[in-house]
């Protein structure tokens, strides 16, 4: 007793989570100590909550990453299952895509006028210094 240990792969916020017991050193006495526990923690993100609620108990090893690294183990038949880790995109990437579904057509047609969109780079680059240089005289 006392002796055992636990690894967590996954961060406790993921929405998954592997866990490795040491059950041999946690139960002591007879035990053997090489007896270990390995258990899958599936904590999916809204909406992927109901798809996940309909797996089977032993699809939880099927989770997001845990196949790949349960192959380090010998079990390499597992079939990737999603859990619902949900990309969402920077500030910077929404803001971008606001400009160009607001300003798309000014913009196409802008880089017509000036012959290309490699031109419309250097328009645009134009554009915004040559106020801030104005500024600064």
């Amino acid at each position: 007793r006392g002796e055992s240990r636990t690894l967590y792969l996954g961060s406790k916020d993921s929405p998954v989570r592997l866990v490795l017991y040491e059950k041999g050193y946690e139960q002591g006495g007879d035990a053997p100590r090489n007896w270990v526990r390995l258990e899958v923690r599936v904590r999916p993100k809204r909406d992927h909550r109901a798809a996940v609620a309909t797996w089977e108990p032993g699809h939880a090893f099927c989770a997001a990453w845990v196949p790949d690294a349960l192959k380090c183990i010998g079990w390499d038949h597992l079939e990737k299952k999603a859990v619902g880790t949900v990309w969402k995109r920077s500030d910077t990437e929404r803001a971008r895509a606001a400009l160009v579904k607001q300003y798309g057509a000014i913009m196409a047609q802008w880089a017509s006028d000036v012959g290309s969109w490699e031109a419309l780079g250097q328009a645009i680059g134009a554009a915004i210094v040559k106020p801030q240089m104005t500024e600064n005289a």
